[in-house]
């Protein structure tokens, strides 16, 4: 019986110690197909991360190309039209300019020709009453030479008729003189006008500039 019974424990300890083995086994394999999946885990996922890694940075890097690409475009379009205005800006500057030029020159030669004209007709007429008065005053010599008593009538004659010829002279040559001055005040003041006229055009072309 006792031997029966020892047998019967020993083969229960076997039995025991197996089952324990097989745990510790199964445990170990257990251990091992954590590790293993774990190590797939760990490595397997690493390519996929570095392909949506690059596609990522090779997709921005794309992105920022485009970026900068169409930023340096719209630079260039902005400078484009800033220099074409620029081009019209001073090109309708030049044009009023040079039609200012071009009449401030038309208004100096009329000045000039009209001085011109004023001082040949104060010419004449200086000449004209030079004339009259010595061809007055020695027709009054001629009298007073040839005549006698019986001229006396005629000499007083002779020099009232100079003497109204002088006067007459005297009020053409006043008459053309202030004529001659309200004409240059007048074209002077032509000249002023316009003058200002194309410096107020100029100052709002540069300020429209």
């Amino acid at each position: 019986m006792q031997h029966t019974k020892r047998k019967k424990q020993l083969q229960q300890q076997q039995q025991q110690q197996q089952h324990h083995q097989q745990q510790h086994q199964q445990q170990q394999q257990q251990q091992q197909q954590q590790q293993q999946q774990q190590q797939q885990q760990i490595h397997l996922p690493l390519p996929f991360t570095l392909l949506a890694f690059f596609e990522s940075t090779y997709f921005s890097s794309n992105l920022q190309q485009q970026q900068q690409q169409q930023r340096q475009q719209q630079q260039q379009q902005q400078q484009q039209q800033q220099q074409q205005q620029q081009q019209m800006r001073d090109e309708h500057i030049n044009k009023r300019s040079r039609r200012g030029k071009e009449a401030q020159q038309q208004q100096q030669q009329q000045q000039q020709q009209q001085q011109q004209q004023q001082q040949q007709q104060q010419q004449q007429q200086q000449q004209q009453y030079s004339n009259s008065s010595s061809s007055s005053s020695s027709n009054a010599s001629r009298v007073w030479v040839v005549g006698g008593p019986e001229h006396t009538a005629g000499a007083a004659a002779t020099s009232a008729a100079a003497a109204g010829v002088a006067a007459a002279a005297a009020t053409a040559a006043a008459a053309a003189t202030a004529a001659a001055a309200t004409a240059a005040a007048g074209v002077t003041a032509a000249a002023e006008t316009a003058a200002a006229g194309v410096t107020a055009a100029a100052a709002t072309a540069a300020a429209l500039a």
